[in-house]
């Protein structure tokens, strides 16, 4: 199971603009004034639309599998510099947040984020307000979240938690009949922009970097990796030297 579904929600925005994303999406509509009043009383838009959702845990296990199938192979190693690993015709940095200590990428910062797995048999309908999300997954719900930049800690919050679920009881009631799964602390790899850039190390070992996504690592996902694979055909088809040589592309 790749973790792709369809599925159908509302999304609300503190402002008035319809999204530049809305021709995309199916089923597009502009939710009423008082639809938007009565389900999210601090935004002035609201938008219902059905869009693909992928299920990460699902998805990765999907892409995993297809790169072993294809001849892949996993080698479990902890790497503290590129030096360790030179020797590669090529390396491409997915480190994420350990970019910060492997390239000492000041840039690089963490956002925290809080989540609850959540029970509730029938709810399949997403919500989304910039505060409160809650997202169905194929056996339980997200109910989210926090964007708390700069911190570091990976602890639970209870009162956190707490706030979470009162958020989401607001906007579905019907969630009250429901039951907690879990609950889960995670950084995401932020940077003021992200990192997609080829670069050639003094010793002359390539690297192509693609780190610095933060909390749009699954929506950007695809087309990052189709920049990196456009960036590693370059370097194929191209010389060389110890000397650095741009071939980037940022975004």
């Amino acid at each position: 199971m790749s973790g792709f579904t369809f599925l159908h929600g509302d999304e609300y925005d503190p402002n008035e603009p319809i999204p530049f994303w809305a021709p995309i999406m199916k089923h597009f509509t502009v939710l009423t004034p008082e639809e938007v009043k009565r389900r999210s009383p601090k935004a002035k838009a609201g938008y219902f639309f059905t869009t693909y959702y992928i299920q990460p845990t699902l998805y990765m296990d999907h892409l995993m599998k297809k790169f072993l199938d294809n001849g892949g192979k996993i080698e479990g190693r902890k790497v503290d510099s590129f030096d360790q690993i030179a020797g590669y015709d090529l390396i491409i940095n997915c480190t994420g947040l350990n970019a910060h200590s492997v390239l000492k990428d000041k840039d690089l910062h963490p956002i925290r984020g809080q989540i609850i797995r959540y029970k509730c048999d029938g709810f399949m309908h997403f919500y989304n307000d910039g505060d409160t999300y809650i997202l169905p997954n194929r056996d339980f719900l997200v109910i989210g979240g926090t964007k708390d930049r700069h911190k570091w800690e990976t602890e639970l919050d209870d009162n956190v938690a707490k706030k979470l679920l009162e958020n989401a009881f607001k906007t579905a009631p019907q969630l009250r009949n429901g039951q907690i799964l879990s609950h889960h602390v995670g950084l995401r790899p932020a940077r003021s922009e992200i990192r997609i850039e080829a670069e050639s190390l003094p010793s002359g070992q390539m690297v192509v970097h693609n780190y610095g996504h933060g909390g749009s690592g699954i929506c950007l996902h695809w087309g990052c990796a189709l920049e990196v694979a456009n960036l590693v055909e370059n370097i194929r088809h191209s010389s060389y030297n110890s000397s650095p040589r741009p071939v980037s592309s940022k975004i």
